[in-house]
């Protein structure tokens, strides 16, 4: 049942794309030292992934994801379970531990592994979102950032690495416990 004055049967109905390009940006004040972080939206689509291909952040993703998460909990003032005040040395050494356990152990380890994996993801996610204002999809906040931290963990790393900094002016460092060349920027992780 229709309500009166509703859409009728085979009439076009048109619906308007927002246009991203209208889309503001934050005031610099907030973001990475005065970077045009986005505000409302992602920098990039989740798949753009592979644009960055031939560069260490994409082999970091896929082969040692574990030290790109200490990267972001590290450049986001996070600890290793994605709450606020994270020293950076102490995220840092226990992402390689993670790693080198992983390693050892592997097949003992991993559901522990997949298990921290998500969780850090989603809780970097949704601390990125809630910081930039980006709107989740239909499944709500949580679930959203659960589903793509589970099912596209390299995808979403890679994402939320290149929506804090320009990396035309700061090329991924695959080895710095931010990811980041020195003398980058800061994100400024008091206002959240």
């Amino acid at each position: 049942i229709v309500p009166e004055g509703g859409v009728t049967k085979r009439q076009m109905l048109e619906v308007p794309y927002p246009n991203f390009d209208d889309v503001k940006k934050s005031d610099g004040e907030d973001d990475a030292g005065g970077d045009d972080v986005p505000t409302g939206r992602w920098r990039d689509e989740l798949c753009s992934c592979c644009e960055v291909f031939c560069n260490g952040m994409f082999w970091m993703a896929c082969c040692c994801n574990i030290l790109m998460i200490g990267q972001l909990l590290n450049r986001l003032g996070l600890n290793c379970t994605g709450d606020k005040g994270g020293d950076k040395q102490g995220v840092w050494t226990t992402s390689w531990i993670i790693l080198v356990l992983y390693f050892l152990v592997g097949y003992w380890v991993w559901p522990l592994f997949v298990i921290w994996v998500v969780f850090c993801l989603t809780r970097i996610r949704g601390y990125l979102r809630k910081k930039y204002q980006i709107p989740a999809s239909a499944c709500g906040e949580t679930m959203d950032d659960c589903c793509m931290s589970f099912w596209c963990t390299s995808c979403v790393s890679i994402q939320m690495a290149r929506h804090t900094h320009d990396y035309e002016k700061y090329p991924y460092q695959c080895c710095d416990n931010t990811g980041l060349p020195a003398g980058a920027p800061m994100i400024d992780v008091s206002k959240v």
